[in-house]
This record gives C-alpha cells, sequence and structure tokens, in this order.
C-alpha cells in the first residue's frame, strides 16, 4: 500500500492557484478592455458626411465576469461601421479590434 503525504495542502495550493489565475485573466481582460475602447475612439474619425462626434463619445466598455464588452448604443453605428447602398463605409470598431487582439496576451501576462 502506498501513502501519499501531502495530498490535502497540494490541494489547497493548486486551488489557490486557480483562483489567482481566475483574478489575473479578468483583471487582463478588463485592462484590455479599457485600451481596445481608447483605441477605437481614437480610430473613431469621420471625414465624409456629417459628424457630430456623438458616435465617438457614445463608445463604451462594460466590465462582465470574465469577459468585457466594447460596443455602442448609436442605432447608426453599423451604417457608419459597414456603409449602406448611400452610404460609403467608414471601418473604425472591427478593423481596430483585428489590430490589437494579438496584445490581449501581454496585458494578461503582465499581471
Amino acid at each position: 500500500m502506498v501513502k501519499w503525504k501531502g495530498v490535502k495542502k497540494a490541494r489547497a495550493r493548486f486551488s489557490k492557484m486557480s483562483n489567482g489565475i481566475d483574478k489575473q485573466v479578468e483583471q487582463g481582460l478588463h485592462d484590455f478592455g479599457g485600451y481596445a475602447e481608447s483605441q477605437i475612439k481614437q480610430n473613431a474619425v469621420f471625414t465624409r458626411g456629417y459628424s457630430t462626434g456623438n458616435l465617438r463619445r457614445m463608445i463604451h466598455n462594460d466590465y462582465l465576469p470574465m469577459a468585457t464588452f466594447i460596443g455602442s448604443p448609436a442605432y447608426y453605428s453599423g451604417w457608419v461601421e459597414w456603409g449602406t447602398r448611400y452610404m460609403d463605409a467608414q471601418p473604425f470598431f472591427f478593423n481596430t479590434l483585428e489590430r490589437i487582439a494579438p496584445q490581449l496576451g501581454k496585458f494578461i501576462m503582465k499581471r
């Protein structure tokens, strides 16, 4: 028969480590969300058509458990992003996310 020593102690350490990792990932996601929001706002400069800056002001970041939500409640933001048959697209959202997405790991690993 084999006796294992320190199993309870090891389990407690692993449990503590997993809780710490969850907090690091969540904080990294929140930091990345704030960074992404600022980058999207910088790219939301529209040169064609009538622009008041409302769409840029409405871009916001909401923090959720283990997630971050970046969006705009402006009903016309999709029309600006993809265009319409009357208006050319002025992409500002998804192209920015594609450009900065590889940096997500840096935000999580810096903790």
